[in-house]
């Protein structure tokens, strides 16, 4: 009788996952993933002439993540008040909304990309990237730097479509842009450009266009699927108390991962100083297991729509229930793959890569990442579902303390103190993930959760 109502309970949780969050998930494990893996294409590309170009592109990329994060103080807020607005059946409002994110986000990136252009190399300094690859990333930082107004507009447009379940048609557009780019990345490395000997300034201007058309891509389905687009005219209608709720949602939702980022920073500044093996080794590791990472983003993402929408209908123990299923179809994809990138790692790792150490340091790294995964799916899940209830303080919090005290504390002891150097990094990776893992599951079994409706 229990095996039976067990796998009863399971029939109900994956259908109800079926039917709520995975047609709205694989769109965007395909979407986000495609954008982000536009980076790790370079990389990959990239890593046919030199490794030390490998280590440029890489830490230049690590640094425009760092940045992208800024754009999710208000495309954060957006996704919030846009899922619970359509909840609460208040649509007339969405058009406000989404052109107040895409003018304060564009507005943002004009300033940072200034900032890029006049500090990025003196920033790669700081983190301990080496001399010659900063020389050699000089170039893709100064050119894909000055188009981040297109990252940050298409975040806004991308996040606009997807809360009103339009992923399968954003999802296209990236697959246009990234095959776009693998062409562009061809003809200045290998094809017909070849000759001009661009290297990595032809794979950031592929990169720049590519992402361009993706960003007028956008503006036109916006326009097309949900009858409006962000304009100047819509403004007039921002009040004190939406520009407030953009802060008030958007600062903390932000501050968790630019939080995570700046701790991997420091990080990355310890691994910068064992060499290229230790440098690339991350590298290789993290463009493997991004694909780890985004099955669970992009049911966290789906996750934050749906639980959104349940606030806004007033159905919070739904929401709740909605959440811990889809925590535990996250938990055995996460485990799964990787098992799967650790028992194969030299073929994996193999594919970028000849290199002995490489391989033997990353085989190590992938099964401790292992363990770190099921933390991540925990974080990924949980704290994306309480930003769509609009719960974001208590995650901003639990970041601050615990990245800074037992992720960072733990790695850089067990680096440098007792001589793990990356093995150690990862560990106290590791140990930041799980404990706030667990004290977003002690909050979501509670009920304080349940007071942030913003709609």
């Amino acid at each position: 009788m229990y095996n039976t109502k067990r796998k009863e309970t399971f029939s109900f949780m994956f259908k109800n996952f079926k039917r709520d969050i995975f047609p709205l998930a694989w769109p965007i494990f395909i979407e986000i993933g495609l954008f982000m893996i536009m980076g790790n294409i370079d990389v990959v590309m990239l890593s046919r002439v030199s490794e030390t170009v490998v280590s440029a592109v890489g830490n230049v990329n690590q640094v425009f993540n760092l940045i992208a994060l800024m754009f999710s103080v208000v495309t954060s807020a957006s996704a919030i008040l846009i899922s619970q607005s359509i909840g609460a059946k208040k649509t007339q409002e969405l058009p406000t909304i989404v052109s107040l994110a895409f003018t304060l986000n564009m507005s943002l990136a004009f300033l940072l990309g200034l900032g890029v252009l006049a500090f990025g190399a003196y920033f790669l300094m700081l983190i301990n990237v080496p001399i010659e690859s900063i020389q050699v990333g000089k170039g893709y930082m100064m050119i894909v730097g000055s188009t981040l107004f297109v990252h940050a507009g298409s975040l806004v447009l991308t996040t606009t479509l997807r809360s009103q379940k339009h992923t399968k048609e954003v999802m296209h557009i990236s697959v246009l842009i990234n095959i776009l780019n693998v062409i562009g990345n061809y003809t200045f490395l290998f094809g017909p450009l070849a000759f001009l000997n661009m290297g990595v300034v032809g794979v950031a201007l592929s990169t720049a266009v590519s992402r361009t058309i993706g960003l007028i891509l956008n503006y036109r389905l916006c326009g097309r699927l949900v009858n409006f687009t962000p304009k100047l005219r819509h403004l007039k209608n921002v009040t004190k108390e939406l520009l407030f709720k953009m802060i008030r949602l958007g600062s903390p939702a932000a501050i968790e991962p630019l939080s995570y980022q700046l701790v991997q920073v420091i990080m990355f500044s310890y691994i910068n100083s064992y060499g290229h093996v230790a440098i690339n080794t991350r590298i290789y590791v993290q463009t493997a297991t991004w694909f780890v990472y985004l099955s669970v983003l992009a049911i966290a993402q789906a996750s934050l729509i749906m639980v959104g929408e349940k606030i806004g209908q007033n159905r919070p123990d739904e929401a709740r229930s909605m959440v811990f299923n889809n925590l535990k179809i996250s938990l055995m994809i996460s485990v799964t793959m990787s098992l799967v990138l650790a028992i194969n790692s030299r073929f994996f790792i193999g594919m970028f890569t000849d290199n002995e150490a490489i391989l033997q340091l990353a085989s190590t790294i992938l099964w401790i990442d292992v363990i770190l995964e099921i933390g991540r799916t925990f974080n990924l899940v949980l704290i994306l579902s309480a930003r769509g209830a609009g719960d974001v303080r208590f995650p901003m919090i639990i970041a601050i303390i615990v990245m800074w005290i037992v992720g960072l504390g733990a790695g850089v002891t067990l680096a440098t103190v007792f001589n793990m150097q990356l093995v150690g990094i990862w560990i106290g990776l590791t140990c930041d993930e799980w404990v706030r893992g667990l004290l977003m599951m002690m909050r979501w079994r509670g009920e304080k959760w349940k007071q942030f409706k913003m709609v």
